[in-house]
């Protein structure tokens, strides 16, 4: 309906002091999850190319580019202030990605 598809996340929880489940960390955030646009989607998979992430996958993916492949490297760059395009590019999709969830849905 929101023209996304969630095609990976995570699940953090545990129990309570009582035995209860409960939720220990966010739940379907750009963080925890990849969202990436139902449209185009589909032609992306059968070119062998990665859809328009729209979560920081793709920010994952500039920095192993960066690091040459080397995933521990590329988390090393991560600790080093990142350049403003980048910061730029992340929050555009971050704020693309919450107006997809909230413009129009009179639940939110």
């Amino acid at each position: 309906e929101r023209g996304l598809i969630l095609v990976d996340t995570k699940y953090e929880v545990g129990l309570d002091s009582n035995g209860n489940l409960i939720i220990l960390d966010e739940v379907h955030t750009p963080d925890s999850s990849r969202f990436v646009h139902q449209r185009g989607f589909k032609a992306a998979i059968e070119n062998g190319e990665q859809p328009r992430s729209l979560s920081k996958e793709f920010l994952r993916q500039i920095m192993i580019a960066k690091a040459g492949g080397d995933l521990v490297l590329a988390k090393e760059l991560m600790k080093e202030p990142l350049p403003q395009d980048i910061v730029d590019e992340t929050y555009g999709r971050y704020v693309e990605l919450q107006q997809m969830f909230v413009d129009d849905n009179p639940m939110l």
